[in-house]
């Protein structure tokens, strides 16, 4: 692969990742299953369970992700953050990624109750479809995560 055609892959999978940490944060729910492909496969710790879990739940299809989404913070306002990516460029169609990730959800109705943050690593594999990159699978790592009380600020 060409240098010019692997940066441009590398591009767009940074793009992919930010547009998908975008719409979740901004509920925009319709747009988002155009983003994997159609045999995408989600993997996580279940809730409570952190990095040594073995066993993963497993959902298969973009309406199993959304369905994730929607239920996770759909009455919540969510912040989410990837960086740090590692990306391989297997070939023309396939790339590998590794981002450290973070996630903050505050609940929207009752903005003084708990807080939820989580951080970990999402293994992604992408596959180009129709010209696209999109991605195949994620599984995240979950380092930890918590739920806290936010500071609330002394009245006068």
């Amino acid at each position: 692969m060409e240098d010019v055609t692997r940066l441009l892959t590398i591009q767009a999978l940074i793009e992919l990742r930010a547009r998908h940490n975008r719409l979740i944060d901004t509920r925009r729910w319709a747009d988002l299953p155009i983003l994997f492909t159609g045999d995408f496969v989600y993997e996580r710790p279940p809730p409570g369970a952190n990095r040594d879990d073995a066993q993963l739940e497993r959902y298969v299809g973009s309406d199993a992700m959304l369905s994730i989404l929607q239920s996770n913070g759909a009455s919540g306002i969510t912040a989410h953050h990837a960086c740090l990516p590692e990306l391989e460029i297997i070939d023309a169609e396939h790339a590998e990624g590794l981002w450290a990730v973070s996630a903050e959800v505050h609940a929207e109705a009752a903005p003084h109750e708990q807080v939820y943050r989580l951080v970990g690593y999402c293994h992604d594999t992408y596959r180009k479809v129709d010209g696209a990159w999109r991605f195949a699978s994620i599984r995240l790592e979950r380092l930890f995560a918590v739920r806290r009380q936010p500071a609330l600020c002394p009245a006068g």
